[in-house]
């Protein structure tokens, strides 16, 4: 399922890679990676990936098998029928109904403040992603309702 552009890197269904990635182009995988990506734009797990490693990335598109970690600059989305055991890190996650994930979603800009507040309590800390949420315009949403 090829999804970028004439510049894109792509590793098709009948391949096999082991081994790490580096790219500063768009890269689309059909067939089986097991390693870790790095890559400077979009990364594109199609529905017969299967992919075992960590990603890096601005944003993503898992649509295949994914085990690992992925940390998305921009946004990460997820699109039947993808299998996710990870972490799933970003500004922005988009998960369609009826997808299979067993691990985290985290906001990053929160999990930031989470960190950088090691002296603080949890509630402290909930406080400070919620004042900096309000200072960027943005109403915070509190178990699944508005504040």
């Amino acid at each position: 399922m090829k999804f970028f552009k004439q510049s894109e890197t792509y590793i098709s269904e009948k391949m096999k890679l082991y081994g790490n990635i580096e790219t500063d182009a768009d890269i689309s995988v059909d067939g089986e990676m097991h390693g870790n990506m790095l890559a400077k734009h979009h990364v594109m797990l199609g529905a017969s990936a299967f992919f075992e490693g960590n990603i890096e990335c601005d944003t993503a598109l898992i649509c295949g098998r994914f085990k690992g970690t992925i940390i998305a600059r921009k946004q990460i989305e997820v699109k039947i029928p993808a299998v996710v055991v990870g972490d799933l890190i970003s500004d922005a996650v988009k998960v369609e109904s009826g997808v299979a994930i067993q691990g985290q979603i985290v906001a990053k800009k929160a999990q930031e403040c989470l960190l950088s507040a090691t002296t603080a309590t949890a509630a402290e800390a909930a406080e400070t992603v919620v004042a900096e949420a309000a200072e960027a315009e943005a109403e915070p949403v509190v178990a699944g309702r508005k504040k």
